[in-house]
């Protein structure tokens, strides 16, 4: 640190004594001012600092302890020595005790007075030291303090450029980040307001990248003479003098500079100043640090954020072309990029397709989704899809890594390729761009991209499994109507070849018989007896005929429908199993084509047959009607019940999985609750015809029955 040289007042009423000590402390290398009497001695105090007064207690116009007291009222930190010949013990004490630093008696030594005085003025210099230390380390914990609380990393920089420029005395100041391979001017103080100006030195290059180069501190005094100072960057900043340091983290990675411009006032900066501003620099390193890893951190929650948002949304969709179109939205809404493409991978040609765009004309949509490329001929897809990472183009019109027919046609700039990967198979390309001159992605950018491509890919194999899986089940549906169709058509057949062949057969059996019966005489009664046991087994076995005909396929099916159908077959049960059948219908309940009665009322025949084997019934209820858009057949008893968890698939009986299976045929499902003692239910429900929706299954509570009827 340079230190002004000390000034020394001499106070004395005997000119020689005056001339003398002058010329002694003179000597030793002091500016000195020498007065003869007090008040002239503190007039001087009061208009500028001396270091040290030499003063004699004997003056003509004050006592010499008055003089102490007004000089150490008047400036505190001004160091006072007594010289004089006539002290006592009792005055040199109070002399002390009012602020003296040391004493000297007359006739003076000069070696003994310039040790004194240097004695005395080291003194005083590691005091003042001793306070400028302190001024610091509370300046500094005053500063740490204040940025630690900040964790929004262009606010610190705000707080730490106004901390600088405030301890240093500095009229404008600046900080600088690394940000790659240069060093960026982010927050710039004029004194007045914030600027923003796009500013960035090159390692090495001006007075900021000379600091980098060297990571030391740097200042500049003279910068016209500075070769480091170029002349718009003095008339940028104003430039007259500034002090640059280091900002280096704790693993002593360059982070950026501070900088101070102008000192305020005539005096200029000092390396106090200088040291002041490093150890500013080091506590600013760390909370830079701690902000950015707050940064790394927030943006990762609000990535995981996004992305868990993109994943609920996208998971809501089964159809392939629905979940194309929420991707071309969500896509670049996360981005902030105007135009969005998904080629995607037939894996059966080999060949990648335009499946989806946004932010293109119509023109453009159109000649995207015409793309066709072979795989292993697909230049930058094959590139992306093997990396098997992100690949960005900033400028794709100069890195020409894409067809210049293609980038015309499509009005493309920039753009980021994301390769769709699922369960380690190739699903397409996912691009996003914009329009608008090069642009550069960031990180975020990348990691948004990658995090929504490799969810898309997922989402996107799911839909083709499940078109898949749709398919066949729809296959297998129609293959059980056809099943069905058939069957019923046979039992329809073998019905009517039992009522029209076998059935004919025995009634023609019965007239012979009564014909024969009348021909009998009366003597041969053995003989009649016996023909009329034969008619009773004859009518018999064509009552059974009958009831056969009729459980293969109840011409009442076919004649006046379901309902019908259905009550018939209560009847029948209630008179054989001895029931209560309660049949509850929705009024005014439609007609149904014959596929869907054939298979309610099978359904309904098996779910009797079912009660009548196992349950131990004494009341059946069978309730048809509307269920939102479907159609909803509900068969309860009060039976014994049974736990359906207990029944697995061995143990499962063929007529609920009968049940089942002719209720997935027509596009619905079967739902059974039952409980141990207290019986069962069964819940069919199917669409209406032509319905484009499935029905969902609801409990028996939500189950509507609007204007019902009882059915005798």
């Amino acid at each position: 640190m340079m230190t002004p040289e000390p000034r020394i007042l001499i106070v004395d009423d005997e000119p020689l004594v005056r001339r003398t000590l002058a010329e002694i402390v003179h000597s030793g290398g002091f500016s000195t001012t020498a007065v003869s009497r007090g008040e002239e001695a503190i007039d001087e105090i009061q208009r500028q600092f001396y270091h040290l007064v030499l003063l004699d207690l004997n003056l003509p116009d004050m006592n010499g302890l008055d003089v102490v007291q007004h000089i150490k009222h008047s400036s505190p930190k001004t160091e006072i020595v007594i010289i004089t010949g006539y002290a006592s013990l009792k005055t040199a004490i109070e002399a002390l005790e009012r602020g003296v630093m040391a004493y000297v008696e007359k006739p003076v030594r000069p070696d003994q007075l310039i040790a004194t005085v240097n004695g005395v003025l080291e003194k005083q210099r590691l005091k003042f030291e001793n306070e400028r230390m302190l001024r610091q380390l509370s300046a500094l914990l005053y500063f740490a303090q204040d940025i630690t609380s900040e964790l929004e990393l262009d606010e610190l920089l705000r707080r730490i450029v106004i901390r600088a420029t405030e301890l240093a005395n500095a009229e404008k100041g600046f900080v600088a980040l690394r940000e790659g391979e240069v060093l960026q001017l982010r927050q710039y103080w004029d004194g007045q307001c914030w600027v923003d100006l796009d500013i960035a030195w090159k390692r090495g290059e001006g007075a900021p990248g000379q600091v980098w180069a060297t990571e030391r501190p740097y200042m500049v005094t003279e910068p016209d003479a500075n070769p480091l100072v170029t002349p718009s960057v003095i008339s940028t900043f104003g430039l007259e003098a500034c002090l640059c340091s280091p900002i280096t983290d704790t693993t002593g990675r360059f982070v950026g500079v501070l900088v101070v411009i102008n000192r305020v006032g005539d005096e200029p900066f000092t390396l106090d100043d200088l040291s002041m501003l490093q150890a500013l620099s080091r506590q600013a390193a760390i909370a830079i640090e701690n902000a950015r890893l707050y940064e790394r951190q927030k943006e990762e929650a609000e990535i995981s954020t996004s992305l868990l948002r993109v994943a609920e949304s996208i998971s809501q969709f089964t159809n392939l072309d629905e979940l194309l179109g929420l991707a071309a939205k969500l896509v670049p809404a996360l981005l902030g990029c105007d135009q969005f493409g998904l080629l995607l991978l037939d894996r059966a040609k080999n060949i990648f397709y335009g499946a989806k765009a946004r932010g293109l004309s119509a023109e453009q949509e159109a000649a995207f989704c015409a793309l066709k490329f072979r795989r292993g001929k697909a230049g930058i897809l094959d590139e992306v899809t093997e990396r098997r990472e992100a690949m960005v183009l900033e400028d794709v019109v100069r890195e020409q890594a894409i067809d210049p027919s293609y980038v015309h046609q499509l009005n493309l700039r920039s753009c980021l390729l994301v390769p769709l990967i699922a369960k380690g198979d190739v699903v397409g390309v996912m691009g996003v761009g914009y329009s608008m001159g090069p642009h550069r992605f960031t990180a975020r950018d990348i990691k948004i991209a990658t995090g929504v491509a490799h969810q898309l890919a997922v989402a996107i194999e799911n839909a083709n499994l499940f078109s898949e899986v749709s398919s066949h089940k729809a296959a297998l549906q129609r293959l059980s109507m056809k099943l069905a169709h058939v069957l019923e058509e046979e039992r329809a057949r073998i019905s009517r070849e039992l009522h029209d062949g076998v059935g004919q057969v025995l009634s023609g059996m019965l007239i012979g018989m009564d014909v024969l019966e009348e021909k009998v005489p009366p003597s041969l009664s053995d003989i009649k007896e016996g023909l009329q046991q034969m008619k009773m087994l004859t009518e018999k076995t064509l009552d059974e005929l009958r009831r056969l005909s009729h459980d293969l396929r109840p011409s009442l099916l076919d004649d006046l429908g379901l309902l019908d159908a259905l009550q018939w077959l209560g009847d029948y049960l209630a008179e054989r199993c001895g029931w209560t059948v309660n049949l509850i219908v929705e009024e005014n309940f439609p007609r149904l084509p014959t596929e869907i009665e054939t298979a309610l009322f099978r359904i309904s025949q098996e779910a009797l047959n079912n009660i009548r084997a196992h349950a131990d019934a004494s009341t059946v209820t069978i309730r048809l009607g509307h269920h939102g858009d479907g159609i909803q057949l509900e068969i309860s008893d009060d039976g014994r019940g049974f736990d359906p968890e207990a029944l697995d698939g061995a143990h499962r009986g063929l007529g609920l999985l009968s049940m089942r299976e002719r209720a997935t045929a027509l596009g619905g499902e079967a739902f059974i609750e039952s409980e141990v003692g207290k019986g069962t239910r069964i819940k069919i429900i199917v669409p209406w015809p032509n319905s484009s929706q499935t029905p969902m299954p609801v409990s028996v509570e939500e189950t509507p029955y609007v204007a019902e009827k009882q059915r005798s």
